[in-house]
């Protein structure tokens, strides 16, 4: 009976993945089913404000909401949720990422949210634009991976 118990456990752990965000950085989810090959309905916007920060704005008012991201910078800096509740909400990973990366919490997963808003300021001496990797995840058979966002 323990056995069925655990077999069941883990079934619904695999099932469900991560609600508490990406265990590591990967060039996608690894959700047993392929990535949207449709263009993602997220808008994202990236633009530089005065003083030399990055703000990257993911999702729209009003529009879809998402369960869960992961985004990575493609260059060193610093890059942090851009408000309270984005702190609250996402957490900083690190495992196999080559840069700054941040994915979704729980609490975000479990209500799923339709902005986010992070900045990120370049590694002092950078010339380079800032360029970011994304993937977005709706829900868990649906997601977009490798979304490169530059201004």
């Amino acid at each position: 009976m323990l056995k069925i118990a655990l077999a069941t456990l883990l079934c619904a752990y695999s099932v469900y993945g991560y609600s508490r965000g990406a265990p590591a950085c990967v060039d996608a989810p690894r959700h047993k089913v392929q990535p949207q090959s449709s263009r993602n309905p997220y808008a994202v916007s990236l633009v530089q404000e005065a003083g030399g920060d990055w703000r990257l704005t993911i999702g729209s008012q009003g529009g879809p909401s998402y369960k869960g991201l992961l985004l990575q910078a493609n260059q060193s800096g610093n890059l942090r949720p851009a408000n309270s509740a984005g702190r609250r909400n996402f957490k900083s990973l690190r495992r196999g990422c080559g840069g700054p990366a941040w994915t979704h919490s729980s609490r975000w997963s479990s209500s799923g949210g339709q902005v986010s808003e992070w900045l990120f300021t370049p590694a002092e001496g950078s010339t380079l634009q800032p360029s970011f990797t994304l993937s977005i995840v709706q829900r868990f058979s649906t997601f977009w991976s490798g979304i490169v966002v530059t201004p």
